[in-house]
């Protein structure tokens, strides 16, 4: 049978589950084309093919996963950044200071790391 080798090669893990189930899904709408003048076989196919419950669920999976993955993608990224932009205001900061401490004028430190005049001059 047609849809066999497809399948065998599903399961054996040559191909991923959603490939599978877009040629599934493909195969399936190309018999209903083809077939739809006759009931009979329309009904025996789309049962060989594994109908449309499989072909829906594959994509499901596939868009579950997707958003799963953005979630935690979006976790991991914010995480990141925030650890970053503290380890940036840190060294700025300590930049600043090193700098007041060699007499470095207060308004070069403010214009040269971005901090305000005032938070500068508070600096010891």
């Amino acid at each position: 049978m047609p849809g066999r080798p497809c399948r065998k090669e599903c399961q054996s893990g040559h191909m991923k589950p959603f490939t599978c189930g877009a040629l599934c899904e493909l195969s399936n709408n190309v018999v209903e084309k083809l077939v739809s003048k006759y009931s009979n076989v329309e009904k025996e196919v789309t049962e060989v093919m594994g109908g449309k419950v499989l072909n829906y669920r594959s994509k499901e999976i596939y868009l579950e996963g997707m958003k799963e993955g953005m979630k935690e993608g979006l976790k991991k990224g914010l995480e990141e950044g925030l650890k970053k932009g503290r380890e940036e205001a840190l060294n700025i900061f300590q930049t600043a200071i090193d700098m007041k401490k060699q007499g470095i004028d207060n308004q070069l430190i403010a214009e040269k790391t971005g901090l305000p005049l005032s938070l500068i001059e508070s600096l010891k």
